[in-house]
């Protein structure tokens, strides 16, 4: 077994940028979206596997859905399933909750 001494800088920085790789992923954002349609609870499995993402709320009253996921999961079902252009989508995701995902 390796002592803190015997690593070399260069394992620790190999080390260093899988956590950050790591943390990186593992961090996501949770964003509400407006929603006019039927009950979103009945795709909200096709979103699971088709986007990684993950409906967690759904408040008929507002027409408001809130769901999570890594910011390139939620950019990617925006600008396709949710009709978002581009720079909607970055913007809701911006000021979406940071959350582990």
């Amino acid at each position: 077994m390796k002592t803190l001494q015997d690593v070399s800088t260069a394992e620790l920085n190999a080390a260093a940028q899988v956590l950050q790789k790591t943390i990186s992923e593992a961090a996501g954002k949770e964003i509400t979206v407006a929603w006019d349609q039927d009950d979103p609870f009945a795709y909200a499995g096709d979103w699971s596997d088709e986007y990684d993402i993950y409906l967690s709320d759904w408040d008929e009253k507002k027409d408001v859905i809130t769901v999570s996921g890594t910011e390139k999961d939620l950019m990617n079902w925006l600008t396709s399933a949710a009709g978002y252009d581009k720079k909607q989508a970055q913007s809701e995701i911006k000021s979406g909750k940071r959350i582990k995902v």
